[in-house]
């Protein structure tokens, strides 16, 4: 009910209003994805792009987590906003967060390792396909993704291997 009222305050542009109702929604079920999506929209409205983009992320990853058909729409848009605003360590934070709750996801730990590549942390990001190769060896991408890091580590032997693996 909060949050339709939240929808309806934004809807005739009185976003304080709205993000009033939007916390007090987020307090009663914190982990209301689409809580989180409506108040990123409000504050983006705002141009309040920090902001935004921590609510992305959360939306992002309570998506991934409940596996919602809508998550990775969310995932590139917290992404994007993350980059905008150039916050490497909230994104890492966040995939830390949830891969406290379920280690065993490969695909969390893909997603850390993107992050951390596209940030040109590229150790760090080896160590995350690592992790996700342990849980999925039979995923081709990360093979694929694994070779792409090796071969900015100049790594070229291994990054062949990781190539071959990938095929």
């Amino acid at each position: 009910m909060l949050v339709s009222k939240g929808f309806s305050f934004t809807g005739i542009e009185r976003y304080p209003d709205a993000i009033t109702c939007l916390y007090k929604a987020l307090e009663l079920k914190p982990y209301f994805p689409k809580a989180w999506e409506l108040l990123s929209a409000t504050l983006l409205d705002l141009q309040r792009y920090e902001e935004a983009a921590q609510h992305y992320q959360i939306a992002e990853i309570l998506h991934s987590l409940n596996r919602d058909d809508e998550a990775f729409r969310y995932y590139y848009e917290a992404i994007y906003s993350w980059e905008e605003v150039g916050v490497c360590e909230n994104i890492l934070a966040c995939y830390d967060k949830a891969i406290d709750i379920r280690p065993e996801d490969s695909e969390l730990w893909i997603n850390r390792g993107e992050t951390l590549y596209n940030f040109g942390k590229y150790q760090e990001a080896l160590e995350s396909y690592e992790q996700s190769l342990e849980l999925d060896s039979d995923n081709d991408n990360i093979w694929y993704l694994r070779g792409n890091v090796l071969l900015d580590l100049d790594k070229y032997e291994e990054a062949i291997t990781s190539y071959d693996k990938s095929l």
